[in-house]
């Protein structure tokens, strides 16, 4: 609907625009697909598509019902996520105090047999400086004679066979 009214030469068009039915339902379907959903639809101005708009406000209904459901369930997510990390992280101390205090020598080895970690046990035990040991792999410092049964050992556990090994052998001391 537009309106044009002339005043002595200059023009100005008023213009009142209202959506039809079908236009609104297309609106908010839109904007329901982009999870903006506004308002309900008035199904008394919907005329013969109030079935449709029924069904759209039924669907936005579901759909806020979803989200709020989705909502307190991230909440709860996130609640068990930082109780898991704070956990966590008493745990990592734990393992961090036993590992550099310990009387045993250990280390962390990658896949490949680099040592990533090592604690002052084993550099004592060994006669090498972390740095030194974290140039080398273990299969640098096992004896020849164990080498090949540690190995075997080690391919086992990659392919889960095992979960664990001990075994007794000798290193190469700096």
């Amino acid at each position: 609907f537009g309106l044009f009214v002339l005043f002595g030469g200059t023009s100005i068009v008023v213009m009142s625009y209202q959506l039809s039915p079908i236009q609104k339902v297309t609106q908010q379907t839109k904007l329901l697909a982009k999870g903006e959903w506004k308002q309900r639809l008035n199904i008394k101005e919907m005329g013969a598509f109030s079935d449709l708009a029924t069904s759209l406000n039924e669907i936005a209904r579901q759909v806020e019902q979803k989200t709020l459901g989705l909502q307190s369930e991230l909440t709860t997510s996130k609640s068990k996520l930082t109780s898991t990390e704070s956990a966590l992280q008493k745990e990592k101390g734990i393992f961090e105090r036993v590992f550099t205090h310990s009387s045993i020598g250990m280390a962390l080895v990658s896949k490949e047999g680099a040592f990533l970690k090592v604690n002052t046990a084993l550099t004592k035990m060994l006669g090498y400086t972390p740095e030194e040991l974290q140039s080398k792999t273990f299969q640098d410092i096992t004896h020849a004679d164990d080498l090949d049964q540690d190995l075997a050992y080690v391919q086992e556990m990659l392919e889960g066979k095992r979960q664990t090994y001990s075994m007794k052998k000798r290193y190469i001391r700096k």
